[in-house]
């Protein structure tokens, strides 16, 4: 009776087995899902701990891996092929010039990926269908669908202003691909210009709890000859709110002298 006994327990301990295992490696994980980098936990939206303000740390030099800090005394350096660098450097002349070659001057959207060197704020809000990057310069909207094919052929969309993008997530770092992008934007103040080739390819996530970072790397094969890779980050404002922005309204840039005084970006909360 005893050894039946014994043999009983040890069966259900064996049988428990894998039920421990798995308890054990679902506790694990939840426990990496609440440090810094991972969502909450929520078992609903993940990283909705990126919903916030955020602020950009570097200039609004696009490649601030040089430590520039005036982008009308300094370039960009792009790997552009000999005819395209050749037609930044006249672009470049002018910019140090004072003749204006920036569409947004005229309250032409920035698009991507200038929009991510904006001097202003953006918000983050996470769902599980996509997440929205909310820029407070011209409250632009950007859309990343979450697990969608890019579409193509047929169905592929009109280029535009911030091109159409796809993400997925690998674990603390959200992937995202876009497409179909206009070819009369550039990198940013100093008037460097792309093709209508251009692609992008981020990978998004939280270095710290407070600190957001995008690796972007840009592939056009009819102005470069490799990729281009830029890291930008940003600071976690919580109590920030982003405001409203017309720059057609020319409500804060306020003229003078025939000059704009750049009024401060979003504004804390209450």
């Amino acid at each position: 009776m005893r050894l039946m006994l014994s043999l009983l327990a040890a069966s259900a301990l064996l049988a428990a087995t894998p039920t421990l295992a798995a308890t054990a490696k679902k506790t694990a994980a939840v426990k990496l899902q609440d440090t810094p980098g991972w969502g909450k936990a929520s078992g609903v939206v993940p990283h909705d701990d990126w919903n916030s303000a955020w602020e950009p740390r570097e200039n609004n030099m696009f490649d601030n891996s040089r430590g520039r800090l005036n982008p009308n005394l300094d370039r960009e350096y792009p790997p552009y092929k000999p005819e395209w660098e050749a037609r930044y450097a006249a672009i470049y002349a002018q910019t140090k010039a004072g003749v204006n070659n920036d569409p947004t001057a005229s309250c032409l959207p920035g698009g991507m990926p200038r929009i991510l060197a904006n001097p202003r704020a953006q918000e983050i809000i996470v769902t599980p269908k996509e997440v929205l990057i909310i820029k407070e310069t011209q409250t632009i909207v950007r859309r990343i669908f979450i697990n969608r094919k890019m579409p193509e052929g047929d169905n592929a969309p009109d280029a535009t202003f911030n091109g159409f993008s796809v993400g997925h997530w690998e674990g603390d770092t959200l992937v995202v691909d876009t497409k179909y992008l206009r070819g009369d934007t550039n990198f940013d103040r100093t008037g460097a210009p792309h093709s209508d080739q251009m692609t992008l390819h981020e990978r998004i996530r939280l270095r710290t709890k407070d600190i957001w970072e995008d690796v972007i790397t840009i592939t056009d094969p009819v102005a470069f000859t490799k990729p281009w890779t830029v890291t930008r980050s940003y600071d976690r404002k919580p109590d920030w709110d982003i405001l409203e922005y017309a720059c057609e309204d020319n409500n804060r840039n306020v003229a003078a002298d025939g000059k704009t005084g750049v009024t401060p970006s979003a504004k804390k909360k209450g």
